[in-house]
């Protein structure tokens, strides 16, 4: 089973792609974890001492991550971009795992055991009520998720904002030819937005999609950008009046229970049915 994966995007977005902090990452993340995964079947039925090099450890594998995540800085010096950078690498990964939940379960526990000892676990004490019972935990977490579609809507999310200001420079160009097919792929981010809205208020699992519904909110809260983005693609209303509306309701719940208010929106493009999705967890070091 091969994980191994080059960096790829949706193909309007290609021609931007060495401008993206992850494709830079990706590049110099350059560490070859082809068929690792098979190594570590094969090798957990090897007596140690027959052990050899294509039986790496975990702590040998994390170590090359160390190293090479310690010398990437696009811009900056900002570990919280960083990790997330490593999250999306990680969940590239496991799309190559092809559901196998063994195999996604392992490397998951690369990213727990490279996250534990890295900058960006953010570690903090947590003092016990016995004496000698205190323990450090993790500020900062992950989603660990065996739904793939999940992983897909975080990676669309992110290169839609990671490329937003490229997409909007050529829906200015008032002729270019593959404006519609822009357009079309607005369109289905906006729609993902409302599915991701609608699931966050259905479930009540706020922090699954925390990341991607703030990028959203932040960039579409305002009514000019959204108007602007209207003037140029064919957006249907139903879509718009929905944006507006949940992004009030998030903005009047405050740090309230969030108030979700739903409009009918096509659905035209396939995404599973949270309702009977239950395989998403908080992962908590």
């Amino acid at each position: 089973m091969s994980t191994d994966k080059a960096y790829s995007t949706h193909k309007l977005l290609e021609e931007f792609k060495k401008n993206s902090n992850l494709y830079k990452f990706y590049n110099h993340f350059n560490i070859n974890i082809d068929n690792l995964y098979d190594y570590y079947k094969k090798c957990s039925n090897i007596t140690e001492s027959t052990l050899n090099n294509n039986c790496p450890t975990i702590k040998q594998v994390t170590k090359e991550w160390k190293n090479k995540f310690g010398n990437f800085s696009p811009h900056g010096k900002n570990v919280t971009e960083r990790c997330y950078l490593l999250i999306l690498w990680i969940y590239d990964r496991i799309k190559g795992c092809n559901s196998n939940n063994y195999c996604i379960s392992w490397f998951y526990g690369l990213l727990e055991n490279f996250w534990d000892e890295s900058d960006c676990c953010n570690k903090e004490k947590v003092y016990g009520k016995d004496k000698g019972k205190d323990k450090y935990i993790c500020k900062n977490k992950f989603i660990k998720t065996f739904n793939l579609d999940v992983l897909k809507y975080k990676r669309d999310s992110y290169d839609f904002f990671e490329y937003y200001d490229y997409i909007k420079n050529i829906l200015s160009r008032r002729y270019q030819q593959n404006n519609e097919e822009y357009c079309d792929y607005i369109n289905y981010i906006f729609k993902l937005y409302h599915k991701l809205e609608e699931e966050v208020g259905q479930r009540g699992l706020p922090h699954i999609y925390e990341r991607e519904l703030n990028l959203f909110r932040n960039k579409f809260g305002n009514d000019n950008e959204l108007s602007s983005i209207k003037s140029k693609c064919n957006i249907n209303n139903s879509i718009i009046e929905s944006i507006k509306s949940m992004y009030s309701a998030n903005l009047s719940a405050g740090s309230h229970e969030k108030i979700v208010t739903r409009h009918t929106v096509s659905p035209d493009y396939g995404l599973y049915d949270p309702k009977t999705s239950t395989d998403i967890v908080p992962f908590y070091n």
